[in-house]
């Protein structure tokens, strides 16, 4: 992954930040299709949106059911594959 890090970010002229959140997501979205049926995963509340739409996404084009639940205490959003 550091070497697309540093063609993105030449190619898009843009802040590592900004790069640096865009790697992140495909992360996030490549663990979620990793899980195994069982498996439950935990992220950061801030990103609510972001992982709901992952689940439902990777669940419709892999034919698989993934459950979301939020713990308000941790303020973590968990993920888990059922199918």
């Amino acid at each position: 992954m550091r070497i697309i890090h540093i063609f993105a970010a030449s190619i898009l002229n843009q802040s590592t930040a900004k790069i640096e959140i865009i790697m992140e997501k495909e992360t996030t979205k490549d663990e979620i299709k990793k899980m195994e049926v069982g498996e439950t995963a935990s992220f950061p509340i801030e990103r609510f949106a972001v992982i709901r739409t992952y689940a439902y996404e990777v669940g419709l084009l892999m034919n698989r059911t993934y459950r979301t639940a939020i713990d308000k205490e941790t303020r973590t959003i968990m993920v888990s594959r059922e199918a």
